[in-house]
């Protein structure tokens, strides 16, 4: 997935869809995979986006993903241009509590004999 400058949002070249401008200081980038039914969400500031750009995606109840496809053989990966970010992968760190029925990607979680919904924010 990447933002390009214009406000489109894009997986593997094709347009997702747009949001608005550039990112405001201190806002926050979620992301919820459920690797089970192969579904992932992206939020911003607790606002789940569905694979229109509206805002009625909800991991909790698996309703509205952002995206379904096989995620298998997928890495995180983050990055931006010309800017910092921090990437939280605790909990502990987090402003939003995770949705039900997810865990933090940790050490410990990805130990786990199946972990199948994870949720990260940046």
């Amino acid at each position: 997935m990447n933002k390009t400058n214009s406000g489109s949002v894009k997986i593997n070249g094709a347009d997702l869809f747009t949001t608005s401008g550039v990112a405001a200081i201190n806002t926050k980038f979620q992301i919820a995979v459920d690797l089970d039914d192969n579904k992932m969400w992206f939020g911003v500031n607790n606002s789940w986006f569905n694979s229109a750009g509206g805002t009625d995606g909800n991991p909790s109840t698996g309703a509205n993903p952002t995206i379904s496809q096989d995620f298998s053989g997928y890495v995180p990966l983050f990055g931006n241009f010309n800017c910092q970010q921090t990437v939280r992968f605790d909990s502990a760190d987090w402003t939003y509590t995770q949705p039900t029925g997810y865990v933090s990607l940790t050490q410990d979680s990805c130990q786990q004999e199946n972990p199948t919904r994870l949720h990260g924010v940046g």
